[in-house]
């Protein structure tokens, strides 16, 4: 899948529009009918609204969360920002070992996947399950420069939840 115009990659300094973009990587990896993007899809015990997640339709499980945020520096996103996905991904985990996201700000990105029990898991990022993805991670990637990878990573973990969960 080719990169999208440098002019997209601009755009994307306030968080409506970082979600926008995050929409539509999202969608062309976890495509329709078999998966919906749902935009402030409610958590847990309906206190917490994320960005978007993926929903697979045949069971209507969450699989996977976004979260994102306006421009900010990369250094900025996973510790500002990670308490907040976290309770998504340990909400949407269920009885399952692991659970995956993204968190975005601006360009920046950071995959993380929640791995442990209910009460003890912490998130990091992503050190894989999956064969032939190496760990991208703790420092955000940047999407401008990465675009090919954070497809490859996706459609990885497509196919592992596909395979994996229940």
């Amino acid at each position: 899948m080719a990169a999208p115009p440098i002019e997209v990659f601009e755009a994307m300094e306030a968080e409506s529009l970082v979600n926008g973009v995050w929409f539509h990587i999202l969608s062309q990896v976890f495509t329709f009918p078999t998966y919906i993007i749902a935009p402030e899809y409610v958590t847990g015990d309906h206190r917490r609204r994320g960005d978007l997640f993926v929903i697979r339709v045949a069971d209507r499980k969450a699989v996977f969360a976004y979260e994102g945020k306006k421009a900010e520096p990369p250094e900025h996103v996973v510790k500002n920002h990670s308490p907040q996905i976290k309770g998504y991904l340990k909400d949407m985990r269920g009885t399952r070992s692991y659970a995956f996201g993204v968190l975005a700000a601006g360009t920046s990105y950071c995959i993380l996947q929640w791995e442990g029990s209910n009460l003890h898991g912490r998130i990091r990022p992503l050190p894989m399950l999956i064969q032939g993805i190496q760990e991208y991670g703790p420092k955000p990637l940047n999407l401008v420069q990465n675009y090919g990878t954070v497809i490859r990573i996706l459609r990885s973990i497509e196919v592992w939840i596909t395979e994996n969960v229940n």
